[in-house]
């Protein structure tokens, strides 16, 4: 069977071990692999399925990363394109003295619009325990704008922020009560509501 007597496969020869494999990776992969496979047998395809067993695991991982960090880019373009949907912090808080409390990462600025989440982990265990973010209205009193349970050191405070206090300013501090006593009151913090 010579490369002349019409035996074989294409134009009357024999497949190389090349062309076989690349026939069989053109059976496994993705549509558009098979098709490239097909038309050029020394391409290294994208997906990870279409690399024979023969390629090895080496290379089978670096197809692997490849795909991942291709995929990993795609999800950080559309989370860029779609934008945040929710602001969140953890603020760090302590109690340095008793009936005190501070927050040392309290993020200066809110976004308009949108919900603002402020998970916090207390030092201690508060049982029964509720935190209220309060703010300070131009008369002097103080409002509770969102108050959450502390489960037993955990805390989610979730505000929507409204998309009226655009471009303000706001002076808001911290509330720890327990069955109605207060416990802990944090001191006085600027927020700013992004535009």
């Amino acid at each position: 069977m010579g490369a002349g007597d019409g035996s074989g496969v294409a134009g009357g020869r024999e497949p190389d071990e090349r062309e076989a494999a690349a026939a069989s990776r053109a059976q496994e992969g993705c549509a558009e692999c098979r098709d490239a496979l097909r038309l050029a047998p020394d391409m290294r395809p994208h997906c990870a399925v279409s690399v024979s067993d023969a390629a090895g695991d080496a290379d089978r991982a670096k197809v692997l990363v490849r795909a991942i960090s291709q995929t990993a880019c795609a999800i950080a373009a559309t989370a860029a394109f779609v934008g945040p949907t929710a602001a969140s912090a953890q603020a760090g808080v302590a109690f340095p003295a008793p009936g005190e409390m501070t927050f040392s990462a309290l993020p200066v600025q809110l976004p308009a619009g949108r919900t603002f989440t402020l998970r916090e982990v207390m030092p201690l265990a508060i049982w029964g325990g509720e935190l209220a973010l309060q703010r300070q209205s131009a008369s002097g009193a103080w409002r509770t704008l969102v108050s959450a349970p502390v489960r037993p050191r955990v805390v989610w405070l979730h505000w929507f922020v409204p998309a009226s206090w655009r471009g303000q300013r706001m002076t808001v501090r911290f509330r720890l009560e327990s069955g109605g006593k207060l416990l802990a009151l944090s001191g006085s913090y600027t927020m700013a509501v992004s535009r």
